[in-house]
């Protein structure tokens, strides 16, 4: 809801400026500018530096995910290697796969753990520093290639990449035209 998206990304981004004004006023929040120059005496006594470097926001998303879980065994399994443990198998692998992903893509970049956003239900969302984004799109398309080769093609991931400014609703949008794009992309391959 778009209450709790404004609080978690005033808290999460250090209070970039991404709210409106009516939200800052129904919950109280102190007007942006103090808060900007709040937030600035923070980081500076921490010894960070007190202006904001460039955030984006990096959605993933892991597609075909009902088709390999139905899909018949690999070619040489046994027949009884079929059903219920390949079903499990495979949706355990899946389950892995969307909470493992964006974690391995922070530690390889080496950032923290507080940059997930979210991850689960075949999707992730995570917050990087704008100069972190080519390392990010890199490590993505290496995992994106060994995700199809594992699943014999059917599983794919696709992201999308954008500056973490605006409304959460402009976001979200460029967010999904970029995935559609990869995605239609894929489909042309």
């Amino acid at each position: 809801d778009t209450a709790t998206t404004e609080i978690y990304t005033l808290s999460l981004h250090d209070a970039l400026p991404i709210y409106s004004r009516a939200s800052h006023q129904k919950y109280g929040w102190p007007a942006p500018p103090m808060f900007s120059r709040f937030c600035a005496k923070v980081r500076v006594s921490q010894g960070l530096s007190g202006s904001m470097p460039e955030q984006i926001l990096l959605q993933g998303k892991i597609l075909g995910t009902e088709e390999f879980l139905l899909a018949p065994p690999a070619e040489g399994r046994p027949a009884r290697a079929a059903g219920e443990d390949l079903l499990a198998g495979r949706s355990q692998w899946i389950t892995l796969l969307g909470e493992v992903l964006p974690r391995a893509l922070l530690v390889e970049l080496g950032l923290a753990r507080i940059l997930l956003g979210s991850s689960g239900g075949g999707q992730f969302l995570l917050v990087l520093p704008g100069e972190a984004r080519e390392a990010a799109e890199s490590f993505l398309r290496a995992a994106s290639r060994q995700i199809s080769e594992l699943s014999s093609g059917i599983v794919e991931l696709i992201w999308g990449v954008t500056d973490n400014l605006g409304d959460w609703a402009v976001i979200r949008k460029r967010l999904n035209d970029e995935q559609i794009g990869r995605a239609s992309c894929r489909e042309r391959v």
